[in-house]
């Protein structure tokens, strides 16, 4: 995912298409570039001769994590989610600001990106910009790896947004659901973040 691979030829005049553009693209100079996992052909053409059809296996990169969020909504406005379909280091799952209430379940695909993540919020205290206020992190939201609660410490403090670290979290190969609940309307959380734990 998210690499090319460019196929050569000494046969000049070639033509190149995929069967399949959400896969892998291919360009007018043959540089095949891999969209997401599975598997299709490219084709190559020129008038006179057979067409070869070339496999294309698109397998995931190194430490992706696939993410869906299958839960995040609430009386009145909708959550706004905002995901990457690539996520590279540091791992970044956006979710824009939550209602109280509101349960978030991230199911997350990470076969071989397996392993042991520090699970990161980004927020800042209650009061909003200006404030000098501090809120109990583990009584602003809940968080469950698995069905397993985190026990969280810590305040979340000042008017600026930062990271504050929730937990270690380890990741089977396979799905695991990660389900955050948050409890009151602030402080104000906008990202979720994993990073690989050394």
């Amino acid at each position: 995912e998210g690499k090319t691979a460019q196929i050569t030829s000494a046969m000049t005049g070639l033509s190149y298409r995929s069967a399949n553009a959400t896969i892998a693209t291919v360009n007018e100079t043959g540089l095949v570039s891999a969209v997401k996992v599975g598997e299709t052909t490219i084709s190559i053409s020129k008038d006179g001769y057979k067409t070869i059809k070339l496999p294309v296996t698109v397998t995931e990169a190194e430490g992706v994590i696939a993410v869906s969020i299958n839960e995040g909504t609430s009386e009145g406005d909708a959550v706004t989610f905002r995901t990457s379909q690539n996520l590279q280091a540091p791992y970044n799952y956006i979710v824009d600001q939550w209602e109280a209430g509101v349960t978030l379940t991230l199911k997350v695909n990470n076969t071989g990106a397996q392993g042991s993540y520090n699970m990161f919020v980004r927020a800042r205290a209650s009061g909003g910009y200006g404030s000098t206020a501090t809120d109990d992190l583990a009584t602003c939201m809940e968080v469950k790896v698995n069905g397993t609660p985190l026990t969280m410490s810590g305040e979340i403090a000042g008017s600026t947004f930062t990271d504050y670290l929730l937990g270690s979290v380890n990741l089977s190969a396979g799905e695991n659901t990660i389900t955050i609940k948050n409890l009151v309307e602030v402080p104000t959380m906008c990202l979720l973040r994993f990073i690989p734990a050394e």
